[in-house]
């Protein structure tokens, strides 16, 4: 019959060389491993919201124009006219989010040190 004895030696030199290698194989994966902060997070959220607003300003203004042509009888132009100003209000709107945004990083992290790349 077999020897069916599944229990793992102890002691030996073999044993403990397989541990150490294990222990440094995972402690130079979590050296190697990319770092994720909240600052990835963080501007997703922000882009996410600028894209919102400029959104939002679009279809405000489309909605604006629809009730202004259907009181005035002046179709097409009260759409027209609305979707350029939604248009420009909510690019007004991204715009003013991005600088906020930016300040907020930045009051956070502080100015940035790196070398910033030549562009000629």
């Amino acid at each position: 019959m077999a020897d069916t004895d599944k229990t793992p030696p102890t002691g030996g030199h073999e044993v403990d060389n397989l541990a150490k290698r294990l222990e440094a194989f995972r402690h130079s994966r979590q050296q190697n491993a990319p770092k994720f902060d909240a600052r990835g997070k963080q501007g997703s959220s922000v882009a996410f919201r600028l894209v919102t607003e400029l959104v939002t300003g679009v279809l405000m203004g489309i909605g604006l124009g629809w009730l202004v042509d259907q009181g005035l009888g002046s179709q097409p132009w009260g759409v027209v006219v609305g979707t350029l100003l939604g248009f420009g209000l909510g690019f007004y709107a991204a715009a003013r989010g991005a600088l906020k945004a930016q300040k907020q990083m930045t009051a956070q992290d502080g100015p940035s040190d790196a070398p910033r790349p030549d562009t000629k």
